[in-house]
């Protein structure tokens, strides 16, 4: 734990032994469920904090990423109340609102104020709120960004060279297209030089995520951005429109400045590919803007600009539509013995507790407050904070303007049939774009179909209704 975060919990813990005094019986178990590892790490760096200070015991466990979904959903659907408070993908609201699995958070809110208007609207209603109520707290604010290597962007000989190629100047890429203009000019061979080096291995002007089980989120950063939805209020699948289909044709476009192996990577190789020097740019969750400044694991660090997602132009304005993709909130369940101190609990991880695990480079958690925008200081890996604030910048401009993953129950289903048919596009050759898209309407309406197209419909336009107030939809 980094000096700092065990100061300030040390001196938390002291304050609040010596304030504090709870006797056995007041003491509530509470039980953490959530997916672990360093997306869990921070509730253990505060665990006897929140014990002394709010009466409970707490047992925290941790289940995998892929997991985290099915171990829920079993206890919930075995009525076993087995956990009290949960850390979920915000895509999973809808179902666990819809099933009565977790409780409204918005009672509490008058005596014990979770700091709403600190929480950068985006996140906090897309992924907190269900019809007019809050269900959930922030604890992870995902968003896909994108990151550049600043040096290649400022060097005056590569400047130069794309000026005299493209006709433009070099620059942070607006739109899709100079997205690939950029891709385009930084893909080099070995043996050519690159700011003046010649380069030993290929060098690629980006990559991409490649895995089946999150490419939909790469592929909803266009489709979003050329003015792609869900469903139309009918519940009628949209994923097959023009906007789609072109979409799709222009995201496959990438691959061809990529490395050949970004067809297999997660989220780990794709940052490394970064890191490790061999890409210009690339779009990914915040992580590597934080990583990738520990030059122990990173060939770049000092050199990583932070950046809007590309968008599409429309009547002379750029729309940006990056995908918030994953994430994580924090729910308290119906089975909870004392829902209030539960509430408490999470109220305390979404609030005084979260800037020292989003600013740390060991905890998988990202800024979600307005608040953690503006405190560059905590961002200790950085050279300064000049570079901080510009890394802390550019992730509020892509939450700010984010797109966010459908949550009403089969949201799973939905974007799993949807990645499978972006993955076989994009490892097809001469597969049809609007083929693929159509079969995955006909899937989007088999599933609404099983799970009840009417009820669907109705959770669908709640979903709307918070959608509209963010101006997301008409």
């Amino acid at each position: 734990m980094k000096k700092r975060v065990f100061a300030f919990v040390l001196l938390a813990a002291l304050v609040f032994a010596a304030t504090s005094f709870t006797s056995a019986q007041d003491v509530t178990p509470l039980t953490v469920a959530g997916d672990g590892g360093n997306n869990q790490i921070a509730w253990f760096w505060f665990e006897q904090e929140m014990e002394a200070e709010f009466g409970v015991d707490l047992q925290i466990l941790g289940f995998s990423f892929e997991d985290l979904y099915t171990k829920l959903k079993t206890e919930f659907v075995a009525d076993s109340g087995a956990f009290d408070i949960v850390v979920f993908y915000p895509k999973y609201l809808g179902d666990f609102v819809a099933n009565g699995d977790i409780i409204s958070l918005s009672p509490f809110f008058a005596t014990s104020d979770p700091g709403l208007n600190d929480i950068v609207p985006a996140f906090r209603d897309l992924y907190g709120k269900f019809g007019s109520d809050y269900y959930a707290l922030p604890y992870d604010g995902d968003v896909l960004a994108l990151f550049y290597r600043t040096d290649l962007f400022e060097n005056a000989d590569e400047q130069a060279a794309f000026q005299a190629e493209f006709g433009y100047p070099l620059a942070v890429p607006e739109t899709w297209q100079q997205y690939m203009d950029v891709a385009r000019f930084f893909t080099r061979d070995a043996g050519e030089t690159l700011a003046g080096q010649t380069l030993a291995e290929p060098f690629y002007g980006t990559a991409t995520y490649g895995q089946r089980d999150f490419q939909y989120a790469w592929y909803l950063n266009y489709a979003a951005s050329m003015g792609f939805q869900y469903f139309d209020a009918d519940m009628n699948p949209l994923v097959n429109s023009p906007e789609a289909v072109a979409a799709l044709e222009m995201y496959k476009q990438e691959f061809q400045y990529a490395p050949p192996e970004t067809i297999t990577f997660g989220f780990d190789q794709l940052q490394a590919a970064f890191l490790n020097g061999q890409v210009a740019m690339e779009i990914q969750w915040t992580d590597p803007g934080r990583v990738g400044q520990n030059p122990a694991i990173s060939q770049i660090a000092g050199k990583i600009g932070t950046a809007l997602v590309p968008g599409t132009e429309v009547n002379g304005v750029v729309v940006h539509k990056p995908c918030m993709a994953a994430g994580r909130v924090i729910g308290v369940t119906r089975w909870a013995d004392d829902p209030a101190k539960a509430y408490q609990v999470a109220r305390f991880m979404a609030g005084e507790a979260s800037l020292a695990y989003v600013s740390s480079p060991q905890s998988g958690q990202d800024p979600f407050r307005l608040s953690h925008y503006e405190a560059p200081g905590a961002f200790e890996m950085f050279l300064n904070q000049e570079q901080a604030q510009q890394y802390l910048d550019g992730i509020r401009a892509n939450l700010e303007n984010g797109f966010p993953e459908i949550n009403i129950p089969g949201a799973e289903q939905y974007l799993s049939v949807l990645s499978i048919a972006v993955n076989t596009y994009v490892t097809t050759d001469g597969a049809d774009a609007k083929a693929l898209l159509d079969d995955v309407a006909r899937q989007w309406n088999e599933i609404t179909d099983a799970l009840g197209r009417d009820n669907q419909k109705a959770l669908h336009a709640q979903m709307l209704e918070v959608w509209k107030e963010l101006g997301l939809v008409n």
